[in-house]
């Protein structure tokens, strides 16, 4: 079947490429001294060396936890916070009724409901929203 002239180089329309064999020898100790030897007497290249050790310890998440969940107790999935599900909750009741952020903001205080930072044992905060009303 002959191929078709779509412009291509000549040298990408060649089908005697070169083949090439790859083989990756996975090993749990150093080589012996003539396994090198032994390769390129059986007409293999040394194209790469792969080393492979522990990575460090990651830091903090780069993404923070979204408002109104937690940390499950397992660390492998996120959970709903129920305090911080109320506050929501608080918030949009407001917003649903017209009412403004500073409403939602002092219903939220009125509460008792604390921030994130506070639970941290810093010093108490009140919840603020900025907005025209």
């Amino acid at each position: 079947m002959p191929l078709l002239d779509l412009g291509w180089h000549e040298d990408c329309l060649r089908t005697d490429m070169p083949k090439l064999e790859r083989v990756r020898d996975f090993m749990t100790m150093p080589p012996a001294a003539d396994y090198f030897a032994d390769k390129m007497a059986d007409g293999w290249r040394l194209v790469a060396v792969e080393w492979e050790r522990g990575a460090a310890q990651a830091g903090p998440p780069v993404e923070g936890i979204p408002f109104g969940l937690r940390v499950a107790s397992d660390c492998r999935r996120l959970e709903e916070s129920p305090d911080e599900v109320q506050v929501l909750l608080l918030m949009l009741e407001v917003l649903v009724q017209d009412g403004p952020l500073s409403l939602a903001a002092q219903r939220i205080n009125e509460r008792g409901y604390r921030t994130r930072e506070e639970s941290r044992g810093r010093a108490p905060l009140c919840f603020i929203c900025c907005a025209a009303d």
